[in-house]
């Protein structure tokens, strides 16, 4: 969310939240938080497996075939 929001930041107002001076105690604050998040379990993140060719075949397929009807069948995609 942080590196969305910089890159949006940076794209149309040239403003860097992450190394601009008058970011540098939200900075400060944001890290500290960051890091007692991690110390009290919370700071783990666990990624999911990538979808598999398969699975982006089946979703493109969804998708393609549900722009032509009114309520698609979500149970196909399993």
């Amino acid at each position: 969310m942080r590196a969305a929001l910089n890159r949006y930041f940076k794209d149309h107002r040239e403003i860097d939240i992450t190394q601009d001076k008058p970011f540098i105690r939200a900075n400060e604050l944001f890290l500290g938080l960051l890091k007692e998040n991690k110390k009290e379990g919370r700071g783990q993140v666990v990624h999911k497996q990538m979808l598999t060719e398969t699975d982006k075949e089946k979703l493109f397929s969804f998708f393609k075939t549900s722009m032509k009807k009114v309520n698609p069948d979500p149970k196909i995609l399993q």
